[in-house]
Order: structure tokens, then sequence, then C-alpha cells
């Protein structure tokens, strides 16, 4: 099969991850893949070797801002899928996430086979038009999802055949660590052995709930615990300031640290944690909760979404209630003791989401759909 993967930025967020991982196992048993992105990020660099890639802002150089991308995109895309369908020939259109709507309904006046994957709970829904969620919910001859709570999203959408979960996955390849740099980086934050650093990763925006972990971090201070908070991840905005600005006004501002992006080390510092904590309204199935529990980190969560598919016993606690007392509460349990916790239990449940075991499923898929 030859494969037109349209992703949006190639940023390191978790659906592009995922995505990536996918490509890299597509292409090592047999997949020809082409990616067509609007801006060229990391990502774009962790692709198999060989894969062409085409950038919407180099393509149309004219248009280099975000603006204008998005006013030409949604509208024909301004002949970049024609130039795609000409230069590379694909069977399928592949597009990545439910915030690309154009591309399916160009596919659709193309009469295009394609394939959505959706790794988006409904608040994402709010950023589409009817028209819109409807052609995506409607047209793909295939949807996949990351989690069966992202199914069921498009099921109240009216879509009842041809959706498959393909659960989001980790390479563990690539998780790679050293604990005597998890060590430096903990002296660095300046806390010590018996320190239990709770961490969180994700954007710095409202759904990942930023302002609830700083919440839950003063009070767990405020009680005396030994504790120390890091998040993982974000860029910086009018809201990311409104949250740093909160830690300053707690008074604890040595207690909570926020690393924005990171690279290289970000699973160096993942492994500084002692334990996860999932502060986020709505998550289809987060990349961190399968990291960390490769890891051998306790999870503990809100019901967000797919975490419930996740988490078994052993692995930490989800909280149905979302009551802020009820978090600190399985926090505290988890730190204590009281919730049992087998390193062993959660790392064994990860590999069940690496690459090869969910990447296996999504060829399996495509090739009964379209091969031929």
């Amino acid at each position: 099969m030859r494969v037109a993967f349209f992703i949006k930025r190639a940023s390191r967020t978790g659906s592009e991850i995922v995505l990536s991982n996918l490509i890299r196992y597509g292409v090592a048993n047999g997949l020809e893949a082409f990616v067509a992105c609007e801006k060229g990020g990391a990502i774009l660099s962790e692709l198999p070797t060989g894969v062409p890639v085409t950038v919407y802002d180099d393509w149309q150089s004219m248009q280099r801002t975000y603006a204008g991308v998005m006013r030409r995109l949604r509208g024909d895309a301004n002949g970049f899928t024609s130039y795609i369908d000409a230069r590379y020939k694909p069977d399928i259109w592949y597009v990545n996430t439910i915030i690309q709507p154009y591309i399916v309904m160009e596919a659709q006046r193309k009469n295009v086979r394609c394939v959505l994957h959706s790794h988006e709970l409904e608040q994402m829904l709010a950023h589409l038009t009817e028209e819109e969620a409807a052609a995506l919910t409607s047209y793909p001859q295939l949807i996949l999802t990351g989690s069966e709570a992202a199914r069921q999203v498009l099921r109240s959408l009216g879509r009842e055949t041809d959706i498959h979960v393909c659960y989001d996955n980790i390479d563990p390849e690539r998780i790679r660590f050293d604990s005597d740099t998890s060590l430096k980086l903990r002296r660095q934050l300046g806390v010590s052995a018996k320190t239990f650093v709770w961490a969180m990763a994700g954007t710095l925006d409202p759904n990942k709930n930023p302002a609830r972990f700083v919440s839950i971090a003063v009070e767990l201070l405020r009680r005396g615990q030994d504790v120390h908070f890091i998040w993982l991840g974000g860029f910086d905005s009018g809201y990311s300031l409104y949250v740093k600005q909160m830690v300053r006004n707690s008074g604890f501002a040595e207690n909570v640290t926020f690393l924005g992006p990171l690279t290289d080390d970000y699973y160096d510092w993942l492994n500084v944690a002692n334990g996860l904590v999932l502060t986020s309204f709505k998550d289809c199935f987060p990349l961190v909760m399968i990291e960390a529990a490769y890891l051998g980190k306790p999870i503990v969560s809100f019901n967000s979404g797919g975490v419930k598919e996740f988490i078994r016993e052993g692995m930490g606690m989800v909280v149905d209630s979302w009551n802020d007392d009820d978090l600190i509460n399985a926090m505290l349990r988890v730190m204590s003791g009281d919730i049992r916790f087998d390193p062993a239990v959660a790392k064994s449940r990860a590999a069940e989401f690496s690459v090869e075991a969910q990447g296996k499923r999504w060829l399996e898929l495509l090739t009964t759909y379209f091969a031929g």
C-alpha cells in the first residue's frame, strides 16, 4: 500500500508521536509512506530514512503565517492535496486527528479513499463546524480511535460501522533514561531522597488543567507533606503565565516546577518522579500514562477518558468523583503504601501498548480494508 499521511505540525504531541511510531512500524513491514504536514516539526527527524516529506509552508512559501495556511486549507487546500496525489500517487489518505477536517472533506470531493485516526474526545468538537463534524463521521472508509472513549464520541455522532479501537502506543526502544542523571536532576530540584515527586506532562492548557495541578500541590504542601511537583512540557502563553503566578502567590514556588519543552532529557525527568498525577478534564489515552507505567510509576487520575481502560489493580487509582479532596486522598494513600503498587504489573501492562503490539493490529486493519 502507498499511504499519504496528513499530519498537523509534526510536533511532540501525543497523537503525532503515536503516528510516527506507527509509520516506522509500517515502513519496516512493507508499507510505502509519504508524509504531508502544515509545519515542519521535530517529529519529522524521527521518521524512517527515505520517507518523503512535504511541508506546506515550504511548498507555499508566500503563506508563512498559520492563519494564512488555515484560510487556504479550509478552502480547496490551495492545490496542496492535488500536488501530493500527483507526486506520490497514494492508494489512500491517512488523516491524523479530527482537527484536520478540511483534508477529509477534500478527500470526499476528490472521491479518495481515506482513514481518519481520532485521538480526541468531545471537547475538541468545539473547534469544528457541524458540517466538518458530519464529514469526519460519515466519509472515511475506516476510522481508528486511540481508545474506547474516543470511539464512543464518534458513535454518538452516528458512526456505527468500520470504526475500530487501535490504542495509542509507545516505542520502548526510544524510552531511554539514565538513573544517575535522574538522581542529579533530583538534586537540581533541591529535594531529598525521601521527597515524593509527583509529575504531570502535556500542554499548559485548561483541559490539561495545570491550575488544578497547582491547587493540589499547594494543598498537600499546606498539610506538611514532603512533596515536589514537576510539569513536563508545554509552551508559554498568557494562560501559562497565570498558572505560574498561582505558584508564586501560593508561597510554595520552590516546590512546584514547570520544566517547559523537553527533548533528550524527557525520560530522565519523568524518571525523577515517584508517581504520576493526571489532572486533565478529558484525555483520550494519555501517552505519559503508558510511559510512566513502563518506568514503574504509580498513577493517580480522575476518570478523564481512556485512563479507565488502562489502569489495573496494582497500578494506582482512578477517581470518579471529580473532587480534589478525593484525588488528594488517593495520592496520600499511594505515598503511604495503603494503595498497593507493583512496578512489575505496571511495566507488563505498558508493554501491551508497545508499537510492536499495537502496530500489528493497526497494519492488519489497513490491510483488511485497503489491500488491493
